[in-house]
């Protein structure tokens, strides 16, 4: 669809599977994975032997990090794209293109990590609800959900209407609007000439994600067969605080239906 010359407008996979989404997020650096997986390989006493679903796991970052500790991890993404850059990593951890509504391999999973505000995304809640009942059933008896979402509170009271960033020849043009119960993010992208500061081509792009509060997940967690054990504020494992904390970290375990 072409508007006011732009030539690009995608929503869903494009975007998450495109180098300028890579791009954009690129200070989510792999330290910062580290930093985090440490922090719960630590606190939840992770064995070896024990098997991790990365769900979402977009280019692998975390579950490349798993795999060279020597964990059993399998990646799951919708993006094509995204598995490809994972397999292209080298690591030995198995990775497929798939849906998180979708069940994979029944109680087999130890722990399912699900990171880095990879939830909300579908119109319908009961499309939420069939994410968690599918972990659910992917994880073994008083198996473990980490789920790593935004902190809503605190991003909706800091959140920047309009952003403006350039990252080597790639200039984003970013506008943020509350919508329902949806935070929706716009992303322009024009890619420059370096010599002449010329304007090649402009994209669009768009993220949604859903506004989920603690409460939100409690409900949903009732309804899907999970007890919450532990809520985390930061990637340090320090405890949420709602008007402070930049993530929502809940750790989760599955009890029975």
């Amino acid at each position: 669809m072409r508007k006011r010359g732009i030539v690009e407008e995608n929503f869903g996979k494009e975007w998450f599977g495109s180098r300028y989404y890579h791009l954009l997020y690129g200070h989510r650096d792999d330290a910062e994975a580290k930093l985090f997986l440490d922090n719960l390989i630590g606190f939840l006493n992770l064995k070896k032997e024990q098997r991790i679903l990365d769900l979402a796991c977009g280019s692998g970052r975390h579950s490349v990090y798993l795999a060279k500790k020597g964990f059993d991890v399998t990646g799951i993404d919708f993006s094509a794209d995204n598995i490809k850059r994972a397999k292209d990593k080298g690591m030995n951890s198995c990775f497929f293109v798939g849906d998180m509504r979708d069940v994979y391999r029944k109680k087999y999973f130890n722990i399912v990590f699900n990171l880095f505000t990879s939830f909300g995304y579908f119109d319908n809640e009961k499309d939420d609800l069939k994410v968690l009942k599918s972990i659910h059933k992917s994880l073994k008896d008083n198996g473990i959900l980490v789920l790593d979402f935004m902190n809503v509170k605190r991003i909706v009271s800091t959140l920047k209407r309009e952003e403006k960033k350039t990252i080597g020849e790639v200039k984003f043009y970013i506008t943020r609007r509350l919508e329902k119960s949806f935070i929706f993010k716009k992303i322009e992208i024009e890619k420059i000439s370096p010599s002449s500061e010329k304007k090649l081509k402009k994209s669009v792009f768009l993220e949604k994600v859903k506004m989920l509060r603690l409460e939100d997940f409690k409900k949903y967690f009732d309804e899907t067969g999970f007890k919450i054990k532990n809520v985390f504020g930061d990637y340090h494992l320090t405890p949420f605080d709602v008007k402070k904390s930049e993530r929502l970290i809940i750790l989760a375990v599955k009890k029975g239906l």
